[in-house]
């Protein structure tokens, strides 16, 4: 089955080097927990909307300390002032290493899942790694968990870190972490860290469409 490569980096400046044709969206930092909103995102969000038209998304970094309820509004908020959902489902990372290795770290995130649900009006995806789920979550709720009912997007580059238990497994896959790839300049004018993620073709075009190369 064909995959299609999603870009995802913090720091991207909004321009797609020549050589990246196969790269077909972009998925933006937006928020840590309730108290942070990255500047550069709706700068990032716009670039990638002139790009990649629909795929495009963001992730709100979740945070065991924060309320739960605000970091959705918060997320909420930043995308509403940056344009708008668009066609990849939006996101919330779950790695958060100072939160309780428990249930209750979980149930937290359900919520705030449940909340950013709400706000968007679809159906949101999970993204963790299996050095973390595997330790901090799974270990500590049963498999009938409704966390496990969502999609999951995985962080699995090498060596391999597989998320256990998860019964979809990762519907898109980060494949490449921290890669300095040529020609990729950071908001700060420096070399820049890109991370590379896999999904099926067949899953990218329900979310946006056929996918089509970057405008150069």
């Amino acid at each position: 089955m064909a995959k299609v490569q999603i870009l995802d980096a913090r720091y991207w400046n909004g321009v797609i080097p020549s050589g990246y044709a196969y790269i077909k969206g972009y998925i933006a930092k937006v928020s840590d927990g309730d108290y942070f909103t990255s500047p550069e995102f709706k700068k990032q969000y716009s670039a990638a909307g002139t790009l990649f038209g629909k795929a495009r998304s963001a992730w709100s970094f979740f945070k065991g300390v924060s309320d739960p309820i605000a970091a959705a509004r918060r997320y909420h908020e930043a995308m509403v002032a940056a344009g708008g959902y668009a066609g990849i489902p939006p996101i919330l990372d779950i790695e958060d290493k100072y939160a309780a290795k428990s249930r209750a770290t979980v149930d937290k995130a359900w919520v705030q899942l449940q909340e950013m649900e709400q706000l968007a009006g679809r159906e949101v995806m999970v993204y963790s790694a299996g050095w973390y789920w595997n330790s901090w979550c799974g270990p500590y709720i049963p498999l009938t968990h409704p966390i496990y009912t969502r999609k999951l997007w995985e962080a699995d580059p090498a060596p391999n870190t597989v998320i256990t238990g998860w019964p979809t497994g990762g519907i898109m896959v980060q494949t490449i972490l921290d890669w300095r790839a040529p020609g990729f300049i950071d908001t700060a004018g420096n070399p820049g860290l890109i991370d590379i993620s896999d999904v099926e073709e067949a899953v990218f075009n329900t979310w946006v469409g056929p996918a089509v190369p970057p405008a150069q």
